[in-house]
């Protein structure tokens, strides 16, 4: 019977000709990347440059690979100790893949807030197991955007909204009934994604547009009578202007 030792953890072993095997650590390169990265926290992943972006998937493709292997918890400090004197970033960005669990917040589960959701996960920490949804204004209405997928039969779903929650009107309602199989939870939450507040109440149905978020009041639809009188009001004037052109060739 031959003996083939067990290669220790967070190791590979590499295989050239005729030389004989070694273990090769399975971070190598790694800190090279997250150079890389440190340089672009605040960059979104979508504009990444190409050796930006293969720092990037290299990182995440190895946080999946070994999260749940006992050799996560190292790699996650490792990662971390990269970026330990960064406090803050933008959304959508490396930082937010790397520091978005660190983030507390009075949700719960934890890895469900908006900040956890897609970020590189704590270790030890279960993943969201909810379907969630970001209610965003767009055009005085609300447009769902989906964070997380889940069964949604199996569990119910969370759906973040805006402080100043005024309801959903009807075709918003019928979409996510439709969507979530009318198993859902509304948050209000704040504009950093720290603080939810649970809706207990229902809000009643909403019949006017939402207010864009970057003015004050909602631009209301013109009515078709509105339109009809303002029209009244032209014509009228524009009779008033020719009788006194008439009345004044007539005198002068």
């Amino acid at each position: 019977m031959s003996y083939r030792p067990k290669t220790p953890v967070g190791t590979i072993k590499i295989f050239r000709g005729d030389e004989t095997p070694r273990p090769t650590s399975a971070y190598d390169g790694l800190g090279d990347r997250l150079d890389t990265l440190r340089a672009a926290f605040n960059k979104p992943v979508a504009e990444l440059s190409v050796d930006e972006m293969e720092a990037y998937t290299y990182l995440t493709q190895r946080a999946s690979a070994l999260v749940a292997t006992e050799a996560y918890p190292a790699f996650y400090e490792r990662v971390q100790s990269s970026f330990n004197d960064i406090k803050s970033f933008r959304m959508n960005t490396v930082g937010a893949y790397v520091k978005g669990c660190q983030i507390e917040t009075n949700l719960t589960p934890h890895g469900c807030s908006i900040q956890a959701i897609g970020a590189l996960p704590r270790p030890g920490e279960d993943p969201c197991g909810h379907p969630v949804y970001l209610a965003e204004i767009k055009q005085g209405a609300y447009k769902f955007k989906a964070l997380n997928t889940a069964p949604a039969s199996e569990t119910s779903a969370y759906v973040f909204v805006p402080k100043g929650f005024q309801g959903f009107a009807l075709p918003e309602q019928q979409w996510l009934t439709r969507t979530t199989g009318g198993v859902f939870i509304v948050y209000e939450m704040n504009e950093d994604g720290t603080e939810y507040t649970q809706v207990t109440k229902e809000a009643p149905r909403r019949t006017r547009a939402l207010p864009d978020p970057e003015c004050d009041t909602a631009v209301e639809p013109v009515s078709g009578s509105y339109v009809l009188t303002l029209s009244a009001v032209v014509i009228v004037v524009l009779i008033a202007i020719l009788v006194l052109r008439m009345y004044d060739i007539k005198f002068f």
